[in-house]
């Protein structure tokens, strides 16, 4: 065969294989942001499509949830059953989740793809699976203790090559206790020695954390890491991080003694991070945002529950909330501490896993927080899901905010990152 007609054949091929599109399959609620009452009916419509046609073979199966947990199981014939309508309700605050799986047969069970959609049912009425351990304050008072006792030791190392024309570029690292330190990249307007400006300090999502710098127009901002790594070469960096992120994760090491478990320490080193900002120069005295998502998000709101410099928070989708979840029928966010332990920690019982989660559990740190708060959830997280965000929102006493995002999932949506903006704006300006 010519290379011509090779060539040819290839196109053909292609084409052909972009036709060829996977089944998909759809699940949309009647209403899906109206907020119900529980016993309140809701009709899901599901459908499994190919190429812009029903499928007319293989199963539809339907898991029907409530805050995360299967209630109900459901399998259509897409021969007669495509589509269908699914009637639900449940008796009990949260989130209502329809979900489809569609496969090839139900023999090789081999996943196309699935379809969900989501719906609230008073979740202003959600709350803790368990109350605070009765040492809470007292356990966080020995940690601040411990971490703080060392001077901070603030270094500051000039980033020339991520400096622009409008900002300076810094390492910042600081001491804590047992000879660690914490690293961070800060952000500060080239003019400010002329001016004073509002700050941010951004905490990292899960993972290795921030290798760059991030500048902000008008603002001054500090991108936290919370691994005791030095960020300056990015080779050693992931690679320290590989370490120490095996054989367990970070998340859950050291767990079983709370004194000893990574947020024990990182939470009092982001309180000393807002330290820095709030005595640097360039602050103008009035906005000090803690932000971030995930964990990062989690981390804000525990931040701000201590640090008094804190102003306002935006945490996006948190986590580390409704950890002793499934003890009243609830899918816990991440990490999952209760379960962790009952893995790996199984010489413990169910009331020492209860108490150590509810040291570390956001809804326990929120109470105490007294600014402002802005929060977002997505529909359809199942990485950090939007009825234990709403147990946390549910406990701030302070003037808060929160935002359903109806097609995230473990991501902020577009919608969500301008209303993240508009918070911000607002607090810049007060």
């Amino acid at each position: 065969m010519s290379a011509r007609k090779s060539f040819l054949l290839f196109l053909l091929l292609s084409c052909g294989m972009l036709l060829h599109a996977a089944p998909v399959t759809e699940v949309k609620a009647e209403y899906p942001l109206k907020n119900r009452k529980p016993g309140e009916n809701v009709s899901f419509s599901v459908k499994a499509m190919e190429n812009g046609s029903l499928v007319k073979d293989g199963v539809l199966e339907i898991e029907i949830q409530e805050n995360g947990l299967c209630v109900k199981k459901l399998k259509l014939d897409l021969a007669s059953e495509n589509p269908k309508v699914i009637a639900a309700t449940m008796q009990k605050p949260g989130f209502l989740t329809c979900r489809t799986w569609v496969y090839e047969s139900p023999e090789k069970k081999e996943t196309y793809v699935y379809g969900r959609d989501t719906v609230p049912f008073e979740p202003e009425k959600l709350q803790p699976a368990a109350a605070a351990p009765a040492d809470f304050d007292a356990f966080w008072a020995k940690a601040f203790k411990s971490a703080l006792d060392t001077p901070p030791d603030f270094r500051l190392t000039p980033l020339e090559k991520a400096s622009t024309k409008t900002h300076k570029a810094y390492l910042l690292s600081f001491a804590l206790d047992g000879g660690v330190r914490m690293y961070g990249f800060l952000s500060v307007p080239a003019d400010a020695g002329q001016k004073k400006y509002p700050a941010v300090l951004r905490i990292p999502g899960a993972g290795p954390g921030f290798t760059a710098v991030r500048h902000q127009p008008g603002v001054m901002t500090l991108q936290m890491n919370i691994h005791f790594i030095d960020p300056s070469d990015n080779a050693s960096f992931r690679n320290e991080y590989a370490k120490l992120d095996s054989p367990r994760p970070y998340q859950t090491r050291n767990i079983a003694e709370p004194e000893r478990y990574y947020l024990s320490r990182v939470v009092p080193g982001l309180c000393r991070a807002a330290d820095f900002l709030a005595e640097h120069p360039a602050w103008n005295g009035k906005s000090l945002i803690a932000a971030g998502s995930s964990q990062g998000g989690a981390l804000s709101l525990m931040t701000a529950a201590f640090q008094g410099k804190i102003t306002a928070v935006s945490a996006s989708i948190p986590a580390l909330c409704d950890q002793n979840g499934r003890l009243a029928g609830r899918a816990p966010g991440w990490p999952n501490l209760h379960g962790a332990m009952q893995r790996f920690e199984k010489q413990l019982s169910e009331a020492d896993r209860t108490r150590i989660c509810g040291y570390f559990d956001t809804v326990h740190f929120v109470p105490k927080i007294k600014v402002p708060v802005n929060m977002n959830c997505g529909a359809m997280d199942i990485v950090c899901p939007p009825h234990t965000v709403y147990i946390a929102y549910n406990l701030i006493r302070a003037p808060k905010e929160i935002m359903i995002m109806p097609a995230a999932s473990h991501s902020v949506s577009p919608d969500g990152s301008r209303k993240n903006d508009e918070f911000m704006k607002k607090e810049f300006a007060k």
